[in-house]
């Protein structure tokens, strides 16, 4: 009697794990189902957000539907390029500005504009371009005024990252970029960086400043070569040193003569941490009147550069010293 008890007992047991069995298998079922589900309607709004003429029905549809059918745009950020930029554009149309800073930190991290091979780069610069510029621009700024606060040194790194993937995106657009951006990134210095009190943690964000400061000098030269002396000679008297070499490399590169009153003072100071780089830069904005310039004493920065070429003691062997070494060879 106690065997067949037993063999009930066992039976009900098995028959009860064969139904939670079912039932777990039936739940799965459904959830593969609604995931496939997911999965081609997302695959179906990509399709219509590539399409001009398509496009404002699928962002309509999307906002109809809710932030629970947006989980797809969220997945495909993760997934190929172009589904990537499509799915953060949207995601920016519906008002939701993590979607560009997800994808503009992966185009960081996985160098879509520098380290990648030339046909990937040509894909993500197709892809990149599909994104509004002025999300691109909110994210930049918003990431340097957060940088510029953050005292968590790992948290100020991602900020800066962020707005550094965000100025090399800025370059690819047909339309040029505010001034204003640019300018917010020249003056981005090592001072900027209020938040981070111990030098050691200074160290890393600062060269990414430095590396930001570069890219917004670039820009700044190719989009607004005409305002670019008035802008490189404020930040030369900006308190940032770091700002200071900066503008003093921008002003070689744009080869104003303008800028030799400018740089003279630096140049004959004692003790000035530009010293050097002001020196070559007056030689290669000089030419073969540097040589004659070194012996030179200070202008004032309203000087004409013309009117620089005076010896440092106006005695008669000096001036003769300075025409024989002005006369051609």
């Amino acid at each position: 009697m106690n065997v067949i008890l037993r063999r009930n007992r066992s039976a009900r047991k098995s028959v009860a794990d064969r139904l939670r069995e079912r039932a777990g298998i039936g739940r799965a079922a459904r959830f593969l189902r609604r995931e496939f589900q997911d999965w081609r309607q997302t695959r179906t709004w990509l399709r219509q957000l590539s399409e001009a003429d398509a496009r404002q029905a699928a962002l309509d549809d999307l906002a109809r539907r809710g932030p629970k059918a947006w989980r797809g745009l969220y997945r495909a950020l993760n997934g190929a390029v172009g589904p990537a930029c499509l799915s953060a554009d949207a995601l920016w149309r519906l008002g939701q500005t993590e979607g560009v800073r997800i994808l503009l930190r992966r185009a960081y991290e996985e160098e879509w504009l520098l380290g990648a091979g030339p046909d990937r780069r040509l894909d993500a610069l197709r892809a990149l371009r599909r994104l509004e510029s002025e999300a691109v621009r909110q994210t930049f700024r918003r990431a340097l005024d957060a940088a510029g606060f953050e005292r968590d040194p790992r948290a100020c790194l991602e900020h800066l990252t962020l707005a550094l993937s965000a100025i090399r995106v800025l370059r690819i657009f047909d339309a040029p970029t505010p001034l204003t951006d640019w300018l917010r990134a020249l003056h981005f210095g090592t001072a900027s960086l209020r938040g981070l009190t111990y030098p050691s943690s200074r160290l890393p964000a600062s060269t990414l400043a430095s590396a930001l400061r570069a890219l917004a000098l670039r820009g700044l030269l190719t989009e607004y070569p005409r305002q670019s002396f008035d802008a490189l000679r404020d930040a030369l008297h900006s308190a940032d040193m770091s700002v200071c070499r900066t503008a003093l490399l921008g002003l070689q590169r744009l080869g104003d003569p303008r800028a030799l009153p400018l740089l003279q003072p630096i140049a004959v100071t004692r003790g000035h941490p530009l010293v050097t780089q002001a020196r070559y830069a007056i030689e290669r904005l000089a030419g073969p009147e540097a040589d004659v310039l070194a012996l030179l004493r200070a202008g004032r920065p309203e000087s004409e550069p013309d009117s620089l070429l005076r010896p440092a003691e106006p005695t008669a062997r000096r001036a003769e010293e300075a025409r024989a070494l002005l006369r051609s060879a």
